[in-house]
Parts: C-alpha cells; sequence; structure tokens
C-alpha cells in the first residue's frame, strides 16, 4: 500500500509575508495478512509518528489514500508544546480525516508526551474547531462560523495539566479520552 504525502509549510517570502511550500512525497508499507481495520489504524499511527518525529510547527501534512471511488485524506498539524507548572510537556498535534463520497470529517486534537507516547485525545465536532496554534504555552482556538465573520478566540492553558474537559466558544464542551 503506498500513501502521497503531501506536507504545506509555512515559509517567509522575500516581502515578509507567509507564503506556503508544498512538498509531496510518497511512503509505502509493505502488508501480510493483515485486515485492512488493522492495516488502516497502523498507517495511521505511522502517519502520525512521522509528524510528530519531524517536528515542523505549524505545518500541514496531507495523507491522501483516495482512489476515484472513495474519498480517504488525513490532514495532521504539529502544533507545538504545552508546559505544566508541575513540568510536564504535552506535544499537541491537530488531526483531520476527511473520508466517504460525501466527504465527512472525524477531529481530534492529539496529545502525546514529551517521549512521543499518545496520552489520548478530544473528539471535537467540526473542522474549524480544531485549534490555530500554540501561543505563550497557551493553546489558541479562533472558530468562525462563516469564513467571512470574525473568529471567536478560546484559550486553553495546560498549566494545570491536561484539562479534564475543554470548551471551545461556539462549539460544545469536549472531554479528554485517555488511552
Amino acid at each position: 500500500m503506498s500513501i502521497q504525502v503531501t506536507m504545506l509549510e509555512n515559509i517567509k517570502g522575500k516581502s515578509g509575508r507567509l507564503k506556503f511550500k508544498k512538498t509531496t512525497f510518497l511512503i509505502s508499507f509493505f502488508t501480510f495478512s493483515l485486515s485492512a481495520s488493522a492495516l488502516q489504524q497502523m498507517a495511521d499511527i505511522e502517519m502520525r509518528a512521522s509528524v510528530l518525529k519531524k517536528g515542523i510547527r505549524d505545518s500541514v501534512f496531507i495523507f491522501d489514500r483516495s482512489t476515484r471511488d472513495y474519498h480517504d485524506e488525513i490532514q495532521i498539524k504539529y502544533l507545538g508544546t504545552l508546559h505544566s507548572r508541575d513540568g510536564r510537556i504535552f506535544k499537541i498535534m491537530s488531526y483531520c480525516w476527511i473520508w466517504g463520497l460525501s466527504q465527512r470529517a472525524t477531529n481530534r486534537l492529539l496529545i502525546y508526551n514529551s517521549r512521543n507516547k499518545y496520552l489520548g485525545n478530544y473528539k471535537l465536532g467540526m473542522k474549524n474547531e480544531l485549534p490555530t496554534r500554540i501561543e505563550k504555552n497557551v493553546l489558541l482556538f479562533d472558530v468562525s462560523e462563516k469564513p467571512e465573520s470574525q473568529p471567536l478566540r478560546t484559550r486553553i492553558s495546560f498549566m494545570n495539566g491536561l484539562p479534564e474537559k475543554i470548551m471551545i466558544k461556539n462549539g460544545d464542551l469536549y472531554r479528554f479520552e485517555g488511552e
């Protein structure tokens, strides 16, 4: 099985404006006698691990496994690290899986520890509810109802550790689901 990967990387142009640099490469997975769902889960874990290992902040990695008859795309963005008062480090990634003929989306906020061990996730309802960045040790969400509307900003701190629940403005209450 092969997966096409596209990375959109923020870079500054000569004018100082942010531009996107697009890089595409192919990842091949060698498989033996595993079920389709087990292969899917293994590939998903490998995709997350490769983005985490690269550690490139604020770049979207697109893993496209679509066929002519079925859309299957995963978008992963490494946002960076958040630190707690007691010295714990949390690595944060946003994850969006766009799938099916109607291109539905499954959205997650993925949490890892400093050793890249998966701790769990928050299942978010809409893609526009995924966090946009980390700034000054705070996770920022900028949620807009419509593209032309002013986004509502939510700030989430991990200073007291991993929040059991997060509430996003114009969104719902989301619980942490640990591994």
